[in-house]
């Protein structure tokens, strides 16, 4: 949109809609990731615009997020979706892609939300754990070290390559890669 927000839907050449949460979120996530294989600052950069939009639009001052933006068509209630099926909820997606911001951005207010998210949703969790797959594997990651790699050098040298090559080839699923 005009305005940086994102669409729903795409369908012959027309975006349509205003997102939801999980749209956000994922994307976020989608963005993270781009900038842990790239190192390319605009992912990093328009992750955080977006952690940005997201809060301004689906924020609930009592803890997570509405499915829902502020200027979504009236409902009786606005709902929130904790619960994870085969796609994970919007909640779980903002939980970790906050998580994995908050280390990148050294924001402490990302990790705060994050966990506010958890404390909300841990007698759930603990009662009916398969409903909440990918919010149990952010809850791993908010209490395990963090664990983050910074890798600095020239990104054209044989060493510097190697280097990356090496910090990528364990599975670390906690681990921030950063460049400079």
């Amino acid at each position: 949109q005009p305005d940086g927000r994102l669409f729903r839907s795409y369908k012959d050449g027309q975006a349509r809609f205003n997102a939801y949460l999980e749209d956000y979120a994922a994307f976020i996530r989608g963005l993270i990731a781009l900038y842990e294989a790239t190192f390319d600052l605009r992912w990093l950069g328009e992750a955080t615009r977006l952690a940005q939009l997201m809060f301004a639009q689906f924020h609930d001052a009592g803890g997570g997020f509405f499915q829902t933006g502020i200027d979504h068509e009236e409902l009786v209630a606005r709902r929130k979706d904790f619960v994870d099926n085969a796609i994970p909820s919007g909640n779980s997606l903002a939980a970790e892609g906050l998580l994995r911001l908050a280390v990148l951005l050294d924001k402490a207010e990302y990790r705060s939300e994050a966990g506010r998210i958890l404390l909300m949703m841990k007698d759930a969790m603990a009662r009916q754990p398969t409903g909440f797959g990918r919010l149990l594997g952010v809850l791993d990651a908010y209490l395990a070290p963090s664990q983050e790699i910074a890798v600095v050098g020239d990104p054209e040298a044989f060493a510097t390559r190697a280097l990356l090559a090496e910090a990528r080839r364990p599975f670390l699923p906690h681990a921030v890669l950063a460049f400079a």
